[in-house]
């Protein structure tokens, strides 16, 4: 499972909340996925995703036990398992992280990652 940061799901629930403000007529997730890409293979996407108050999340995707905002594909899932999700906030910008123990390799860049 992702283990997610007080400090990662507080930001989250901002970005939400704020989406929410802006458009009442939906209901938005925050999405975690690996997808391919980089020069090694795979990289992490974050993304805001609406959709109507009344529709469930799409079929195939999970909510978060600790943070229900949070959506996650059934394969990524495996590949963030015992990963930990933080959000950094520093004097040269702000983002979310992830520790994932089950990267074997990073490219220079470290934007991207092999399992």
């Amino acid at each position: 499972m992702l283990k997610i940061t007080d400090k990662a799901i507080s930001r989250i629930n901002e970005l939400i909340e704020c989406e929410e403000r802006k458009d009442g007529t939906q209901s938005y997730s925050f999405r975690v996925e690996v997808i391919g890409g980089g020069c090694s293979g795979y990289q992490y996407k974050f993304s805001i995703e609406g959709r109507e108050r009344d529709m469930a999340i799409d079929e195939g995707d999970f909510t978060h036990q600790e943070c229900h905002a949070l959506i996650m594909d059934s394969a990524s899932m495996k590949m963030l398992d015992g990963s930990t999700m933080d959000f950094i906030d520093e004097l040269g910008g702000a983002y979310f992280t992830i520790s994932n123990p089950n990267v074997k390799a990073k490219c220079g860049c470290g934007n991207s990652f092999s399992i």
